[in-house]
């Protein structure tokens, strides 16, 4: 995983030194922000969804524990 990490930071600051992006105003910077941020929720998600999978008794011993 880290290979993945050091790529895209690598990416990221090659991008901020060259200024590959066409800029049309705060549009585009909030599109930017918009789009980190989605990255970032989907990111953190992918860490703590197994965790809390295993946290929730599975639906076959609460229907059978009620019944």
């Amino acid at each position: 995983h880290c290979h993945h990490a050091f790529s895209n930071i690598s990416l990221t600051s090659s991008h901020f030194s060259i200024r590959w992006s066409i800029d049309v105003g705060w549009a585009s910077t909030w599109v930017k922000i918009m789009n980190e941020w989605l990255a970032f929720c989907i990111y953190v998600w992918r860490l703590i969804s197994p965790a809390l999978a295993r946290k929730q008794p599975a639906n076959d011993e609460e229907s059978a524990s009620t019944t």
